[in-house]
């Protein structure tokens, strides 16, 4: 019998399966492992490709999408393993993450299932990773957006224990499903996945069933896992947010923890949500250059008003003075648009050169005007520059409320960034062999992270780029964990594995 057997649910990610089972192959070395993958009617030849890299691997296809928790539980009434530990496919584990969760759920007599430290695709901590049971009051602070502005207050962010510290072990009421290790015997007793649930939901009521018969659920923070969710899923998708809620909603029904009003509040929250992700659509597409226009528009007529009422008073400026302000914030609006203040994906560094750009274009148009049409230098200055300050807090709000994405698009952006050894490099190169060698930035892996850091700071100062590529062939994942903690959004960070045709993640909007 097998110590543990890993079960994954793959529906139609193979790239992201193949990357992690790479993972979990360099994090078993050492232990007795079994390996189930239960495939959901990919459909894309995934299973037949991995099938033959991964022979050790069992696979399980299914004919239709059985859903994650039937899945799971196809796994494992297939599996063997005295641990269990149900994984996400789009994951990434650092070497130790096995053994050293093992090791913690051996020392815990009475853990039911233990939760890992996870970060996202750009090394922020996700919050999932330790979470309390949706009480009414507590869904109804993270709805309405409290526990996003006060995230480690104990009242206002316990849906994600925010008062807890993510560097330190915790006993935590939900185990998130992306990594989810329990004793066989625990789930012996409470029984697997409630298959009710099709998409989200089962491991908060999994969760719950272990905690009512006894058992103490625990977030172990003495590894790290990457996993993609915090990119890759569309939060503000409308599909999404009925499938979460209801989720939601379902368990709260099944174990008799809701009210009436908590009923309500959950439709109102599937409603609203709905209205903002068609809102994020308009917005996206056509709302924020409209908005720009009328935030710079707005900012000049201001500046105008302000400048002759308060600055320079002793000044009589002509009664017609309005049509040429707007005309000079159309033509600032004008410059900004087409200079790439909306540039997809975001970067403030973009931004910042649109507006500078802008700045200085309007004002080299203004003295070369007649002088008939140049009524007041500090108006148009003033105007320009406070209206770029308002479009920045416009873009801060923007991203807060994630109406406007940072996220990168599948193809890279070149120049890039490789951590690797040479022949990493090379394997990377024969992937684009459009692009000249002077593409690829080459960094040895071998290097202390502080040397590290300095050389990329070095070459962005010389050579703009916005994409790290790690090497996982040659880099261990505790350390590109560990660095993409470090530099934090600063990169987009992106995972080769020599062998593969594919740089994770492949998509991120």
């Amino acid at each position: 019998m097998p110590a543990l057997s890993i079960i994954l649910v793959n529906y139609k990610v193979p790239h992201f399966l193949e990357q992690c089972l790479l993972s979990v192959e360099a994090g078993s070395a050492g232990l007795d492992v079994e390996v189930i993958v239960v495939d959901n009617a990919s459909g894309d030849g995934s299973i037949e490709h991995l099938s033959l890299r991964f022979p050790s691997v069992r696979f399980l296809a299914s004919e239709q999408n059985l859903g994650f928790g039937k899945a799971c539980n196809w796994g494992f009434r297939e599996s063997r393993g005295r641990y269990i530990l149900f994984l996400n496919p789009d994951t990434l584990l650092s070497e130790d993450t096995l053994r050293r969760s093992i090791e913690f759920l051996e020392s815990k007599p009475q853990a039911g299932a233990v939760g890992i430290r996870m970060i996202d695709g750009a090394g922020k901590f996700l919050p999932e990773s330790k979470r309390a049971f949706p009480h009414p009051v507590t869904a109804l602070y993270k709805m309405i957006g409290l526990s996003a502005l006060f995230p480690r207050s104990p009242r206002f962010a316990r849906y994600y224990l925010g008062h807890l510290s993510p560097r330190e072990d915790h006993s935590i009421d939900v185990v998130a499903g992306a990594y989810f290790l329990v004793r066989r015997s625990v789930l012996e007793q409470v029984g697997t996945f409630d298959e009710q649930f099709f998409m989200y939901g089962e491991d908060i009521d999994l969760s719950y069933r272990i905690q009512q018969a006894g058992y103490i659920n625990y977030y172990f923070s003495g590894s790290t896992i990457l996993h993609f969710k915090g990119e890759s899923t569309q939060k503000q998708h409308f599909r999404y947010v009925k499938l979460f809620y209801g989720a939601m909603r379902q368990f709260v029904q099944k174990h008799r923890l809701h009210n009436g009003l908590f009923t309500l509040g959950i439709q109102g929250a599937i409603g609203l949500r709905a209205m903002i992700a068609l809102l994020r659509r308009g917005i996206d597409q056509i709302s924020i250059p409209v908005l720009d226009w009328v935030w710079i528009l707005a900012t000049f007529l201001a500046v105008r008003l302000g400048w002759s009422a308060y600055v320079r008073p002793d000044v009589h400026y002509p009664e017609n003075l309005t049509l040429p302000i707007i005309s000079y914030a159309l033509f600032f609006f004008l410059i900004t648009l087409f200079s790439g203040s909306r540039s997809i994906p975001f970067r403030w560094r973009k931004f910042w050169k649109a507006m500078i750009l802008s700045t200085g274009l309007l004002l080299v148009t203004y003295s070369l005007l007649p002088e008939s049409y140049r009524y007041s230098r500090g108006i148009v200055v003033f105007g320009a520059l406070f209206s770029v300050a308002v479009l920045a807090l416009w873009r801060l709000f923007l991203l807060r409320l994630q109406l406007l994405s940072r996220s990168t698009e599948s193809r890279l952006q070149f120049p890039v960034v490789l951590i690797g050894t040479a022949a990493g490099c090379r394997n990377l190169q024969q992937l684009y062999p459009e692009q000249p060698a002077a593409a690829f930035i080459q960094l040895e892996p071998d290097s202390s992270p502080e040397q590290l850091s300095r050389r990329l700071k070095e070459y962005n100062q010389l050579i703009r780029f916005s994409d790290v590529v790690f090497c996982s062939g040659d880099l261990s994942y505790q350390q590109m964990f560990s660095l993409m903690e470090q530099w934090g959004r600063r990169f987009s960070y992106r995972f080769y594995a020599p062998g593969t045709k594919s740089i994770l993640p492949l998509r991120t909007r």
